[in-house]
């Protein structure tokens, strides 16, 4: 990602949060609907079956988003978190904690669900939340998701490994 694009990426996570705030969410609440999640993700990942499933569904939305300019990359990187939990779930990648891979499929679930703090509903204004969850989780997540990356052959620019301010 260049200079450009962080700043943009950046700019437009500033304005998510604007929003949020005007909708009267904040992190912290973000941050409840990452721990709900996650914990049901806890009991998908018992049930293979239904953990592909919300897989599938996360890919396809993914796909569908990715060519969205500038929160396009946001669900990019969804659908590597996808490739994660898909490839330890078929138990081909192990080298990341259980703890990494139920928040990520936590996140997935939050994603798909069509009703969260801001449902998918509405126009756009649905996204943001979605957006902002899989921000928060792609940050936390951001040294396995590298180290996912690097053995999977993705290329990784040095500033993605990297933490900024």
């Amino acid at each position: 990602m260049n200079e450009k694009e962080t700043n943009t990426n950046k700019e437009f996570i500033e304005e998510i949060g604007e929003v949020l705030h005007d909708k009267g969410i904040n992190s912290e609440m973000i941050q409840e609907q990452i721990e709900e999640s996650r914990k049901k993700a806890e009991d998908v990942l018992r049930d293979k079956g239904k953990a592909e499933k919300i897989l599938k569904k996360a890919k396809w939305l993914c796909a569908m988003l990715s060519n969205v300019p500038v929160v396009g990359t946001f669900f990019e990187n969804a659908g590597v978190m996808c490739d994660i939990v898909s490839d330890y779930l078929k138990g081909e990648y192990n080298k990341i904690p259980i703890a990494t891979i139920a928040t990520l499929l936590g996140g997935l679930i939050y994603f798909v669900a069509p009703i969260d703090l801001l449902p998918d509903a509405l126009p756009f204004i649905g996204a943001l939340d979605d957006t902002a969850v899989l921000y928060m989780i792609g940050k936390a997540a951001k040294n396995d998701i590298a180290a996912y990356k690097e053995w999977k052959g993705i290329f990784v620019p040095e500033e993605d490994t990297q933490e900024k301010d």
